[in-house]
């Protein structure tokens, strides 16, 4: 059985590029597997960000509008640009704190993650293989020495399954007793 891969070239949608293609099949026939392409974010040229001082240019309902948006660390030496600055943004619509399923940003991350589970479904077995051999090498249940700080202990736990570590805090022990303050 012979098998034959060559390389076409069709026109690609965007800026009259030609994206190849790959042929893969036998000599007799040989079916056209697509290319995948990326989830392309829409980008808004026309949006922007002020950077500075916008204390002046907002206004709030609130009383302190100074404390609404921190928008410098309270200990730099540099002051902010006054009068602000219009900086372009044109992805700015990807910053939704809803993040909501029905969210435009929601629904490209989807895309996003599907792209990406498509492109590496080839390497499901190597990532298990290799996942096997990380937890392997890892002791997957264990605590840090505690570290004392006024009356508490601070140590942190990894629990076997689980894929965070938990920061603990314990009351300090005096004479085999646990001392809550």
């Amino acid at each position: 059985l012979l098998f034959v891969l060559t390389l076409s070239t069709f026109p690609s949608p965007s800026f009259g590029l030609s994206t190849p293609t790959h042929r893969l099949g036998t000599a007799s026939s040989s079916p056209i597997i697509p290319p995948m392409t990326p989830p392309n974010p829409r980008r808004d040229p026309h949006s922007t960000v002020l950077a500075g001082d916008i204390s002046n240019t907002t206004t709030s309902t609130t009383d302190d509008d100074d404390d609404d948006i921190l928008r410098q660390s309270p200990d730099s030496p540099n002051p902010l640009l006054s009068p602000p600055i219009p900086i372009p943004d044109p992805y700015g619509w990807m910053r939704d704190e809803s993040r909501s399923p029905s969210g435009e940003s929601y629904r490209h991350l989807l895309a996003e993650n599907e792209y990406t589970s498509r492109r590496t479904r080839h390497l499901t077995g190597l990532r298990e293989t290799v996942n096997k051999e990380l937890l392997g090498r890892l002791k997957e249940t264990d605590y840090t020495v505690p570290a004392k700080h006024k009356s508490y202990s601070y140590y942190r736990r990894t629990m076997e399954g689980k894929s965070y570590v938990m920061h603990c805090r314990a009351g300090a022990v005096v004479a085999d007793r646990v001392v809550v303050p």
